[in-house]
């Protein structure tokens, strides 16, 4: 997805296209940190009131990671649900949603990392993926505040 350079160019299409692509992106990766934290077959339905397994054997700090990670998703879900029924989706719309390459390729790293066993990798990844993440999150956010968009709520954007 191409972000536009100027505030209030973000299209309602690309508000809810990056609402459709992380739900994807969201449930494929709580998957696979539960993997990493110790865990197999954790693939609810929904993440939607989910909880993860407790850790059986954390008994490191990369397992600890991977379970801390996994809760994160479960608990992020619901506050991407709430900016996705901001934007008139519903989960069963964002579930018939199919993924674009770019959606689709960045949990299935996670995935062959998680399905090879390979800690050391996925932290490192964590690493370098979560804060780039978090400032970039912390940019649309602000800009969807500003008023260019009109009334939106910190609700909306608690994602």
């Amino acid at each position: 997805m191409c972000w536009p350079r100027r505030l209030g160019s973000l299209t309602l299409t690309q508000r809810r296209a990056f609402v459709f692509e992380q739900y994807y992106i969201q449930r494929s990766d709580a998957a696979s940190f539960s993997l990493l934290a110790g865990h197999t077959g954790f693939a609810p339905p929904t993440l939607l009131g989910a909880t993860v397994p407790q850790c059986k054997r954390c008994d490191s700090a990369s397992s600890r990671l991977f379970q801390y990670l996994a809760e994160g998703e479960v608990y992020a879900f619901s506050l991407l649900m709430q900016q996705a029924q901001a934007l008139g989706a519903d989960e069963a719309a964002l579930a018939a949603h199919t993924p674009s390459e770019g959606a689709s390729s960045y949990p299935r790293l996670w995935a062959d990392m998680a399905y090879a066993g390979d800690r050391a990798a996925a932290a490192a990844a964590a690493a370098v993926n979560f804060p780039a993440w978090g400032l970039m999150c912390g940019r649309v956010r602000a800009a969807l505040l500003s008023g260019a968009y009109g009334n939106v709520t910190e609700e909306e954007v608690a994602f």
